[in-house]
């Protein structure tokens, strides 16, 4: 099963944003029929081909090369961004499946199975979807089961949350998962989760979907089940939600939302089946506003007919938007993204506490490594330096600056931290 993370176009009040999608020429540097998997990583961004050819662009998919690796075995279902590590599921055979990372561009994978559940015959370990929670966290997840760890550690850690688990989601360092007519948060990475009891949502109101900008919106989408086209819509972590307009913007027979992706203001939604009528470029719904509201996603310059992936989906590096049906398509819709401001060279990030969160006048900072500190910055969301701040400061003053959305980060002589941070 493909990861999918679903970037798509901008509604500009109630008009469309022209996407304008152009071919990066991804397929055509794998020399492949179509590509089955992308993803990025800050500005490298990463393909393989049908004929599971890897290819690399380290500047955002203006230019390719196919490197010579040394290739993880078997046949590549999704390549996964979590921070710098870039992960890839494999299937080795019918009943086999392997996660394997690489920390160099694809040169060279290690396997990182250690505590995943073995398949049913016993000769390997189940497929997993892999999904990257922040703060360095990850989890490893599929219908049934689920298991989390930080990175760079050796074992995956089970966790329990429900019998069955359609989709988790990280955001602002808390953890949230989809179980049976119920939804889950975890506060301490995984390591148990409490049930929420959120207004606004149906009695009964089965999810399928999750998505976040990582901050401060929570998205959750209803099971195609029970129609499949609703989106709901969190400002408060959860506690309560509303219902959007995302419902009847497509009208083809079966129509719903799949895959989902929220980055800043905006919320991109992909309407599935992926094919529709086999006229039409492949569907999706957007939004860009802080209330959402939906309008129909420009899909000009895509592919028409007949799908040859699975499901298309979506992803980011920095303000430019990837898609990936056949070949692998970009556009430059609007947004910001969140860059990679840090690249952590040490397995163990620093441990850093901070509240309030969102904050108003003082930011309070709390790490076991305090006597050891390096610097402490705050960045703005494009990544640029903002303000540094005396290292003997657990308080920093933010009174003066403009409300928004922040990075701050946090080094000692042997670590470094990120914390996103919201100002209101």
């Amino acid at each position: 099963m493909k990861t999918i993370f679903t970037f798509l176009s901008i509604a500009l009040a109630t008009t469309s944003f022209s996407q304008n999608w152009t071919s990066t020429g991804a397929l055509a540097a794998s020399g492949s029929s179509y590509l089955i998997a992308a993803t990025s990583i800050g500005d490298n961004v990463y393909a393989v081909g049908s004929d599971l050819t890897f290819v690399y662009s380290p500047n955002r998919g203006v230019t390719w090369t196919a490197p010579a690796i040394t290739p993880p075995p078997g046949a590549y279902y999704a390549l996964i961004a979590c921070n710098n590590y870039l992960y890839a599921s494999m299937k080795l055979n019918n009943y086999d499946h392997e996660l394997r990372y690489s920390l160099n561009n694809g040169l060279t994978w290690t396997v990182d199975t250690v505590g995943l559940p073995q398949n049913l015959p016993n000769t390997g370990k189940e497929a997993m979807n892999v999904r990257y929670m922040g703060n360095n966290y990850v989890m490893a997840f599929n219908p049934t089961k689920a298991y989390h760890k930080k990175l760079g550690t050796s074992t995956w850690i089970a966790t329990t949350i429900d019998y069955t688990i359609p989709d988790v989601i990280g955001m602002n360092d808390n953890w949230y998962a989809i179980g049976a007519g119920r939804m889950y948060k975890s506060t301490n990475h995984g390591g148990s989760w409490s049930e929420l009891s959120p207004t606004g949502l149906p009695t009964g109101f089965q999810g399928n979907k999750l998505a976040s900008n990582g901050l401060d919106r929570l998205f959750v989408s209803n099971s195609p089940a029970n129609g499949g086209t609703d989106i709901y819509f969190s400002a408060d972590g959860g506690n309560s939600f509303t219902l959007t307009n995302s419902a009847a913007q497509y009208t083809y027979n079966n129509a719903f939302i799949g895959a989902m992706f929220a980055v800043d203001d905006f919320i991109f939604a992909s309407v599935l089946p992926e094919s529709g009528n086999f006229v039409d470029e492949p569907p999706f719904i957007s939004s860009m506003s802080a209330s959402p509201s939906f309008s129909v996603g420009d899909g000009s310059g895509l592919p028409t007919n007949a799908t040859i992936s699975d499901i298309p989906f979506y992803f980011n590096s920095g303000n430019k938007l990837f898609t990936m049906y056949g070949d692998l398509f970009t556009s430059m819709p609007g947004f910001i993204g969140n860059p990679v401001i840090v690249s952590v060279d040490k397995n163990e990030a620093l441990e850093v506490g901070i509240y309030p969160n969102p904050a108003q006048n003082q930011i309070n900072i709390s790490t076991k490594e305090m006597s050891n500190l390096t610097s402490i910055a705050l960045y703005s969301s494009q990544g640029q330096l903002i303000r540094e701040f005396k290292i003997n400061e657990q308080s920093i003053n933010v009174s003066d600056l403009p409300r928004g959305h922040y990075i701050l980060k946090i080094q000692s002589t042997t670590n470094v931290g990120t914390k996103q941070v919201i100002l209101n």
